[in-house]
């Protein structure tokens, strides 16, 4: 099996655990938010600080965060995945996991907004009509449904945000989320003694602490498996895999966990899918044009 298969089936499985993970958070939906994000952080940190020990690649990378201008990038990062991760697990609680995943599949035309507005970074008349699609989307579901889905526009603008400042990073995307789970795990590991010393803790059974170690299982090791796809799959290819995670959490959302699904829904959906496969065909088709000017002859 070539390299590059190996790749597209690692990015595979990562799409799928995050994909599936609502179920897994649905079946916390006894413990609270506060201790479910605590012991994901917890959990996940002791897993990637023994991968990063057993690497002597991220090994070398790691006096790189200590400099004071990654220093300052990984603590915004922090906070915003923090707030990412809190904000789907309680929207999985609640019964919103459809604007979850219409949330991820904003995040990369937002991402492409933001490139634009920051990085000087320019459209074609394709991007700017998946753009607009999304726009449309976020508009038919507000005036269809009476609300601003805003379940969906702070997961899309805090992943898209977050991702300003990864590129911002020198240090491979892997050391940098094991050094943002770093810094939030002491106030993860204070916040679970308060609750427990307040006699508030309520996950202490042992299936329920079995239950949130398994965090680990949606968290760590799909970042593993998008490390290893990273280096071995092109980025037109990683991006277009990454739209598997919102079409299962929607899926799921909808067969498994049972949410409303409506012509409302519909339609703001059509919309984003149109949005894109425009966008996506887009960037194959650049691609493939840069490829044919640098190729020889």
């Amino acid at each position: 099996m070539s390299d590059s298969l190996k790749g597209v089936g690692a990015m595979v499985l990562c799409c799928s655990l995050w994909g599936v993970s609502a179920l897994y958070f649905a079946a916390l939906r006894h413990v609270p938010v506060g201790e479910v994000l605590s012991h994901r952080m917890l959990w996940s940190g002791l897993f990637l600080s023994a991968v990063v020990a057993l690497s002597p690649r991220l090994r070398r990378e790691l006096p790189e965060l200590f400099t004071r201008r990654t220093g300052t990038r990984i603590i915004a990062s922090a906070a915003l995945i923090t707030c990412n991760w809190g904000l789907y697990v309680w929207a999985v609680q609640i019964g919103r996991a459809t604007d979850a995943s219409l949330g991820y599949y904003i995040f990369p035309l937002l991402a492409a907004f933001l490139g634009y507005l920051l990085f000087g970074e320019r459209f074609t008349r394709w991007q700017k009509l998946a753009i607009g699609c999304a726009l449309l989307a976020v508009v038919i579901l507000t005036l269809g449904l009476g609300r601003l889905p805003w379940i969906a526009v702070a997961l899309a603008s805090t992943f898209a945000l977050y991702g300003v400042v990864k590129k911002t990073l020198k240090v491979s995307s892997f050391l940098s989320v094991t050094a943002e789970i770093w810094l939030v795990s002491p106030f993860a590991a204070a916040y679970l003694a308060w609750r427990w010393g307040g006699g508030k803790l309520v996950a202490g059974s042992l299936p329920d602490m079995g239950m949130l170690m398994l965090s680990v299982v949606f968290t760590g090791l799909p970042l593993i498996f998008l490390s290893y796809a990273s280096q071995r799959v092109n980025y037109a290819t990683l991006g277009l895999l990454q739209y598997m995670n919102p079409t299962l959490q929607a899926a799921v959302a909808v067969l498994l966990l049972h949410e409303p699904f409506g012509p409302v829904q519909a339609v703001a959906f059509g919309l984003i899918w149109l949005g894109v496969a425009l966008f996506a065909s887009d960037v194959l088709v650049q691609r493939r044009r840069r490829a044919a000017v640098i190729a020889p002859g």
